[in-house]
């Protein structure tokens, strides 16, 4: 087992020197959690970066900062609020919130207050989404 820390290596392994470090020894589902990118092997990897690539560019990641930090900021006073009525909370239900709040806006540019307002439908979708865990994608 290998453990890396340095990001230049990291990058040189996913991007650069791929084919040489495409099987990572642990074969995950081609469905759910293992159609990503660091799980992905061989032609799904390429096919996957591919995809992703045009999406994530420098230019359009600096256009999303400030809709993803306005959301970041809302969602700090909403769990600061919320803890202050409640301490212990689900952190898991709250993430998904900020997160499926943040995706709108970055990807659909729809301005949805997930926080406050009770989005039965989106959370729906995200939990079919996200409900999948790491167990459940080993080939075994």
């Amino acid at each position: 087992c290998l453990l890396l820390r340095d990001l230049d290596v990291i990058k040189h392994i996913m991007i650069k020197d791929f084919d040489v470090f495409s099987d990572r020894g642990i074969e995950f589902s081609k469905e759910g959690l293992g159609a990503n990118l660091f799980h992905a092997d061989g032609d799904t990897w390429r096919t996957l970066r591919n995809r992703f690539t045009p999406i994530f560019t420098s230019g359009k990641l600096k256009n999303m900062l400030y809709l993803i930090t306005e959301r970041a900021d809302k969602f700090s006073n909403y769990v600061e609020k919320l803890c202050y009525d409640q301490p212990e909370q689900e952190v898991h239900s709250l993430i998904q919130k900020y997160t499926m709040g943040t995706i709108a806006a970055c990807a659909f540019g729809v301005d949805i207050d997930t926080l406050y307002d009770k989005l039965d439908t989106l959370l729906l979708i995200d939990k079919l989404i996200l409900q999948g865990t790491y167990a459940s994608e080993l080939n075994m």
